[in-house]
């Protein structure tokens, strides 16, 4: 028999709660009646904030770097062990995740993680995440060995709300976007960074060859995404937006243009046409989180090793 209520932890990046997500579907597909919360984190918490697969949705970073962090972390505990889940899956495999499952009165846990002693006695199913498959085939492997099942794989379901798709059509709107490319050319981690010069170079190849298309900008890193809106007069500028909306926006593009970053993976689970650059480093597999679906296309190798060239190729295949 099924268990009644199961706690998902998911608690780090936009792009693995994407990545998490397609799996909440097929569980309520197959049990109906299951109760299921979700543990993310406070930047992606927005993706899940509408989906009524999801019963609760709680915050909390798998990192505690501050006194506050703890105390929060030990208050979830308490909380946690007063639901009496049946099942707790940690899909990120952290230490304070573990933890958390294994003090919170949870009767059967599982989830990722490496092969070591407080893994083992942490856990009871576990498995050390296959690099060399792709991260939505590793977690459809783990609930359904875990849990004795046979879910199939799913396209993850980013739900949205009126008002999500009443903003993005606001957006398109009062900026007069008819045909529209959206581009991300910021991240974090400037390990994954191609360069500001080679979008520069990019959009200006765009602007030249496809003038009735509008290229789009999104993104965090203000600073970065105003010198590319001054070296490039005719394009738009909207910086940061509500997840939901961007989706929405995405859905509405003709093509989407990113690095390997949080928006990248909405961009698939859009189904639109997507060109993600993903620059490789150290021994990370890119196999474990390319883009999915029959309209996404992708360069990957070193930043030296992906050019303006080839990607403005493959832009005008897509737009063609």
């Amino acid at each position: 028999m099924m268990q009644k209520k199961i706690l998902l932890i998911r608690n780090d990046h936009i792009g693995d709660i994407v990545l998490s997500i397609g799996i909440l579907k097929e569980l309520k597909k197959k049990f109906p009646e299951l109760k299921i919360d979700f543990i993310a984190s406070k930047r992606g918490v927005s993706l899940i904030e509408k989906n009524k697969d999801i019963r609760k949705k709680i915050i909390l970073s798998y990192k505690l770097k501050s006194i506050k962090d703890f105390f929060n972390y030990f208050k979830k505990i308490f909380e946690i062990r007063k639901e009496k889940y049946d099942v707790g899956i940690d899909l990120r495999g952290a230490f304070f995740n573990i933890l958390l499952l294994r003090f919170g009165n949870i009767k059967y846990k599982m989830g990722f993680c490496k092969e070591n002693l407080f893994c083992r006695q942490g856990l009871d199913f576990s498995m050390k995440r296959d690099l060399k498959k792709h991260e939505t085939e590793n977690i459809l492997n783990l609930i359904n060995k875990g849990l004795n099942l046979n879910l199939k794989s799913d396209f993850p379901n980013i739900v949205t709300t009126k008002e999500d798709k009443k903003k993005a059509k606001e957006i398109i709107k009062k900026n007069k976007l008819k045909k529209f490319i959206c581009v991300i050319p910021d991240t974090e981690n400037s390990k994954k960074q191609w360069g500001l010069k080679n979008f520069d170079l990019l959009i200006k190849k765009i602007n030249k060859k496809f003038p009735s298309y509008k290229v789009v900008l999104f993104g965090v890193d203000q600073a970065e995404l105003g010198w590319l809106a001054k070296k490039n007069k005719k394009i738009l500028n909207l910086g940061k937006v509500n997840l939901r909306v961007l989706y929405e926006l995405f859905k509405r593009s003709s093509l989407i243009i990113s690095l390997d970053v949080g928006p990248m993976h909405i961009a698939w689970a859009s189904k639109k046409k997507l060109i993600a650059i993903i620059i490789e480093y150290n021994s990370r597999s890119i196999k474990n989180i390319n883009p999915l679906g029959k309209n996404s296309y992708y360069f990957s190798g070193k930043k030296e090793e992906i050019s303006v060239e080839q990607v403005f190729k493959k832009i005008c295949e897509v737009l063609k």
